[in-house]
């Protein structure tokens, strides 16, 4: 499935020692489905409330899209969420490409939220 998505951003979440492996390496590689996963900043406290409940922090990668394509593709997620798709990046993640990267709190009710754009 593929879809048009407003808007610029594309994040990339990873703990603190996901971040120190990619920055050691200079990128994230694509995982068992052949791609990186990515989100929006709207979208990207489903992945991190889900995958990363035992995190308080975590570290996000921002991305434009721009620099990304053609390699993003717009598929459902796992587990599907209805009408809505996610950016899974079918080449390896050059971290030197984020324009910026920050740290991911969850907020004062314990949950991960929209976070703030960055720039």
């Amino acid at each position: 499935m593929s879809a048009v998505v407003a808007g610029p951003w594309l994040l990339h979440l990873m703990t603190d020692e996901q971040h120190r492996l990619a920055t050691e390496r200079g990128v994230v590689e694509p995982g068992p489905g052949g791609f990186v996963h990515l989100s929006t900043p709207a979208q990207v406290s489903i992945p991190a409330n889900l995958l990363f409940a035992d995190e308080a922090e975590l570290i996000l990668a921002w991305f434009r899209e721009t620099d990304l394509a053609p390699h993003v593709v717009w598929e459902e997620g796992d587990p599907p969420s209805p009408g809505m798709v996610f950016p899974h990046l079918y080449a390896a993640l050059d971290l030197g490409a984020a324009q910026r990267t920050t740290l991911y709190r969850r907020n004062d009710a314990d949950v991960f939220d929209e976070p703030p754009l960055p720039i």
